[in-house]
């Protein structure tokens, strides 16, 4: 079975192939066989002529599509291939470069020069091992200009290719096929024969326009050694527009014979702009001379890209999400760099976009924080930052820069619902705050309350006493939920899905989340779980034997920047990652699932949403608020705690002073 592997590729501008160490130089020629399909036969010499050796190019196709081999006049020397596809049905293969074989921990260089001919698109080349066990491939599109296409092999990430004879495979890509020429196939040993090492470094960015270029003068041969034969440094760089990458002359600089770094400072860089360098080395002539700029016999380098510093405003870092207690001061900040002095303007907006100023208001100061004290739910918005300076419009010519929409959410409750029968009036459980009521299905039947009220809880059956509280999203300005209630589970066990306590879910998934309890799986064995849940990533477990049965007990589940966190009886039952799920308009269910039949087995009392995440201090307060107990908090963690009992006090003093002084060394104590 054959490995497929992805490798790094090139495609590069037609150059002159360059004569490097473990160069394979091709001698084309073609004869064609009794079945009419073309068989080639190359001899290689390796530049070190130390390997020398002999392969076989093989063509074949089918009688419809005939490979042809034809002379083009605009690339001498006139030997090319012309494949037809479609591409599974036609190909040129090299048996495999006879008596080399791929070293360890060695780059390796796969070039050819491809050019459409008649409805060539795109091109596959394939490397494969002589036992065709491992293949790597890459697709290329294919212009009407010869180009060179390279693929980079290091067999440091490649192992199984050491020790193995490599052949390529030029396929025509295209399901529709076409013709396509190719040429010069040249594999050689990866080192740097051309300019290297630049700076500024392929992909910078934020590149002053006043840089000095720099770059190492090409080796001789993979030990390091400068090659001495280049006298010349010819520059070519791009016009700096993004849409033009064409490289023209830029200028020549003598190679420094003392050292192997040379740079270029006669620069007139633009700002906002994107530049593609390449340097060629002018060689030696021999006759006392230097061969000129765009001599075949010169070395021409790889190019390499970078872009200048913005004129305009740049932001570094955009502002943030903002989370605050009602009465505290929310912040938002914007960092940016501006050659010249920037100015800042802040929006607010209610649709989360900064490019539909209509329902946009104008808030804070010239300054790259807003702050916004006294914060109240009447502030929940989006906002965002306008940045401009001298080039900007009005005063220049570009357009100002816009900061990415970042969002205020105040940390409240946002629904409470009591369960109690002085609370539930025409059909709805009223909610304490006054923003949701829910929508009760049947006529409930109210029991004794955790806190001992009459009619203080409602129990649940899937005809009547579960209720729907809306479509609204708790998490709409956090990122977080909290959900507080206490159940009194009767004992009734589900598999699957299960029966919910509080749910933002409907029939169909995907859904937003689910508290709801069940029976174990394959990863969760035994009984009675609980298990809060979304559709995208978050899931945790709590149990086994989670709730005990008809008796009352309290259960949290929480979403914060931590996670999501599940809590029986004030006490962390379970934790895990989380991942809201993406349906923010499904309905929130009070004691009900996704359908009816999952109603919740039980009773519940006192149900609270809220717009955050409860840390385990609120956690437990809502636990003490309704029983008076203390809950040890999950924080607390110490060594000295013999007995667990949650403090360090006498006993545990006690417990340490009985060990005192014992010593474990033998066989005298030191």
């Amino acid at each position: 079975m054959i490995k497929k592997l992805i490798i790094i590729v090139f495609c590069l501008s037609m150059v002159p192939a360059v004569q490097a160490w473990d160069n394979f130089t091709l001698n084309p020629g073609f004869e064609i066989d009794s079945n009419g399909n073309i068989n080639l036969t190359e001899r290689i010499f390796v530049g070190d002529g130390e390997n020398p050796g002999v392969f076989g190019w093989t063509a074949w196709c089918n009688a419809e599509n005939e490979t042809m081999v034809a002379p083009l006049d605009d690339r001498p020397p006139a030997r090319m291939m012309a494949i037809v596809g479609p591409w599974q049905e036609c190909s040129i293969w090299q048996d495999g470069w006879a008596d080399y074989y791929l070293e360890a921990d060695t780059e390796y260089i796969f070039e050819v020069d491809l050019k459409n001919i008649d409805g060539c698109e795109q091109v596959m080349i394939v490397i494969e091992d002589n036992s065709y066990s491992y293949e790597i491939n890459a697709v290329f599109d294919i212009t009407d200009e010869w180009e060179t296409y390279r693929i980079l092999m290091d067999t440091t990430d490649y192992v199984d290719f050491v020790g193995m004879r490599v052949g390529v495979a030029v396929r025509v890509f295209d399901a529709d096929g076409g013709r396509c020429a190719a040429t010069n196939l040249r594999f050689h040993v990866n080192w740097n024969d051309w300019a290297w090492d630049p700076y500024p470094v392929s992909g910078a960015i934020k590149v002053p326009v006043d840089v000095t270029l720099e770059w190492n003068t090409g080796e001789r041969d993979p030990n390091g050694l400068v090659n001495t034969d280049v006298r010349k440094h010819y520059l070519y760089m791009s016009s700096g527009s993004s849409t033009d990458p064409n490289l023209v002359y830029a200028g020549e600089i003598d190679a420094d014979t003392l050292s192997p770094r040379d740079s270029y400072s006669s620069l007139s860089l633009a700002a906002d702009s994107i530049y593609t360098c390449m340097v060629e080395e002018g060689l030696d002539d021999g006759a006392g001379g230097v061969y000129p700029a765009g001599s075949p016999e010169n070395i021409v380098g790889q190019t390499w890209v970078f872009e200048t510093i913005k004129s305009y405003p740049d932001i570094v870092q955009q502002p943030a999400n903002v989370l605050v207690r009602p009465g505290e001061t929310a912040e938002f900040t914007v960092v940016v760099t501006s050659p010249t002095p920037e100015h800042y303007r802040w929006y607010r907006t209610e649709d989360n976009a900064n490019n539909t100023p209509a329902d946009d208001a104008e808030s804070g100061d010239d300054s790259n924080v807003l702050q916004i004290l006294n914060a109240q739910e009447t502030d929940q918005a989006f906002y965002y930052c306008v940045i401009t300076n001298d080039v900007t419009i009005p005063n220049g010519t570009v357009d100002p820069t816009y900061s990415d929409v970042a969002k205020l959410g105040i940390k409240m409750l946002l629904a409470h619902y009591t369960l109690d029968s002085g609370d539930y009036s025409g059909g709805l459980y009223l909610d304490e705050t006054e923003n949701y009521n829910a929508v009760v299905t049947g006529e409930p039947a109210f029991v004794e309350g955790i806190d001992g009220t009459v009619d203080g809880a409602v129990v649940i059956v899937p005809t009547s006493g579960w209720a729907n509280a809306g479509t609204w999203d708790p998490s709409q300005w956090s990122d977080q939920v909290g959900i507080s209630v206490w159940v009194k589970w009767d004992g009734t066990l589900f598999e699957g899905d299960g029966p919910a306590l509080v749910a933002k879910r409907d029939i169909e998934d995907p859904f937003r989340w689910s508290l709801y309890s069940r029976v174990g799986d394959s990863g969760h064995p035994g009984s009675n779980w609980l298990r809060f849940t979304s559709w995208y990533g978050g899931d945790v477990w709590a149990g086994p034997d989670a709730l005990p049965a008809n008796e009352w007990a309290h259960v949290a589940a929480t979403v914060d920047d931590s996670g999501a966190h599940v809590y029986i009886n004030g006490i962390e039952a379970g934790s895990g990652s989380w991942t809201f799920g993406p349906e923010t308009d499904d309905p929130i269910y009070i004691g009900r699932g996704s359908t009816a039949d999952w109603s919740y087995p039980g009773a519940l009392d006192d149900v609270r949403i809220y717009s955050h995440g409860l840390g385990r201090l609120e956690v437990a307060d809502l636990y003490n608020a309704v029983t008076g107990e203390n809950v040890c908090a999950g924080d607390y963690a110490s060594e000295w705690d013999t007995n667990d009992d949650c403090k360090i006090n006498i006993y545990d003093f006690a417990a340490v002073a009985a060990e005192w002084l014992k010593c474990g060394w033998y066989p005298t104590c030191l």
